[in-house]
């Protein structure tokens, strides 16, 4: 059974609807390292404020934030 035609079919579909939907163009390279950098540091930064709040409460202290 033949299924060139339902491929092909397939194909076309997909490039009508890229083209119904043109694409934002994409980030430069710096920007997306800036960007994965900063939410990288925004979750380093919210598992270190679990960590200290689990110590603090562990030792039965406030957390370092609390502190400052």
């Amino acid at each position: 059974m033949p299924r060139v035609g339902h491929h092909r079919f397939r194909v076309d579909h997909y490039k009508e609807v890229a083209d119904d939907h043109p694409r934002d163009p994409l980030p430069s390279w710096s920007e997306t390292l800036r960007g994965a950098a900063q939410r990288t540091g925004a979750i380093l930064r919210a598992i270190w404020a679990g960590v200290d709040t689990w110590n603090a409460v562990t030792h039965g202290r406030a957390p370092s934030a609390a502190r400052r």
